[in-house]
């Protein structure tokens, strides 16, 4: 998804052939800059053999820009090179035009299903609506970002001067942090340094709802999102520096309303 300086790209694919070898369990991650600035970044490899522990905790869910259930990675580590029990993804829709892009993918695993929606409003707002599916759920949603992040309010964050994370809690919490478990980058084979990661949790039965949008500006007033279902799907409500309103029907392309 690229729009003047503005860039974004989604992983909607499987993992590799054979045992995914050389892949991460990064299934609907998400990375965007703004223009050379990074603003949601994917951490790098760090090591291959040398520390089984960081290999796994830099190719692990928890270090890409999706959802990790159960505190487990979307397949189980074989090895430095491999993976076990792989998910299942879907690509149910993509659609392009001058004024938006629209991906609509699920990634199926461990009886859970995962599903992203992801609308960009050319070229300046990206809405990111998650649903997950199970019978007991926790449920992580993570932020890895390229800093520094500047916390607006406790679900607005201005990222790198840069770009604006907005976050629908709707009930639960989100943590800012660099380092500990989630928060490193890679930029060079061998090297890792501290990184910011904001960790969004939830937990609960039958499905659980996320939302996010990331603006490609960084205003200095927050701003406020709200998701709620509607007779017509799921609204995504932004008020603030920005004002939107998105209703995403259960399948099909998403509409602005007045």
């Amino acid at each position: 998804m690229v729009s003047g300086s503005s860039q974004c790209i989604v992983d909607a694919g499987p993992f590799g052939p054979f045992r995914g070898g050389h892949s991460h369990a990064d299934t609907l991650s998400i990375v965007a800059r703004r223009g050379e600035q990074d603003l949601l970044i994917d951490p790098g490899t760090f090591t291959y053999v040398a520390d089984p522990k960081w290999r796994n905790m830099f190719r692990g869910t928890a270090a890409h820009n999706t959802i990790r259930l159960q505190g487990l990675d979307q397949a189980d580590p074989a090895g430095s090179f491999g993976w076990r029990h792989p998910p299942q993804v879907i690509l149910k829709q993509w659609h392009s035009d001058k004024q938006q892009d629209y991906l609509d993918a699920e990634c199926r695993y461990r009886g859970f299903r995962h599903r992203r929606r992801v609308l960009f409003l050319k070229p300046r707002l990206l809405f990111i609506l998650d649903d997950v599916e199970g019978a007991e759920i926790h449920a992580e949603q993570f932020w890895h970002l390229k800093g520094p992040v500047a916390m607006l309010t406790a679900a607005c964050f201005r990222v790198a001067g840069a770009g604006t994370l907005v976050l629908a809690l709707n009930g639960g919490t989100a943590e800012l942090g660099e380092a500990g478990e989630f928060g490193w980058q890679s930029l060079a084979f061998g090297v890792k340094e501290p990184s910011p990661v904001i960790v969004s949790r939830r937990n609960g039965k039958g499905t659980l709802r996320f939302g996010a949008v990331l603006g490609f500006t960084a205003p200095k007033s927050a701003s406020e999102l709200t998701v709620a279902g509607t007779d017509g799907g799921v609204q995504m409500l932004l008020k603030g520096a920005w004002k939107a309103a998105i209703v995403f029907p259960a399948s099909g392309i998403p509409a602005s309303v007045a």
